[in-house]
């Protein structure tokens, strides 16, 4: 039996992004992209950054850091608003 490989920084990223990708089009309507006009932005580059050419193509920790980084803003955005509504 072989031991299990730890989950590397680039996989946490890829779960991370799923996990939030559905909130564009699920939860954040045009009043907020009104009041936060860098989130269609920050879902764009989050989005190319957790593609092939990102997190997803490349074993960069640094690559990994910046989708992570991304997802924190977003999230932060998010509970701002839930506390608002």
């Amino acid at each position: 039996m072989t031991p299990r490989r730890p989950a590397s920084r680039p996989s946490r990223s890829r779960r991370s992004w799923r996990s939030t990708r559905p909130t564009t089009t699920d939860y954040f309507k045009p009043p907020h992209f009104e009041k936060y006009p860098q989130l269609h932005d920050l879902f764009n580059r989050a989005t190319k950054a957790a593609g092939a050419a990102g997190a997803k193509g490349t074993v960069n920790v640094a690559d990994a850091d910046n989708l992570l980084a991304m997802i924190k803003e977003i999230d932060t955005i998010f509970w701002e608003t839930k506390k608002a509504a």
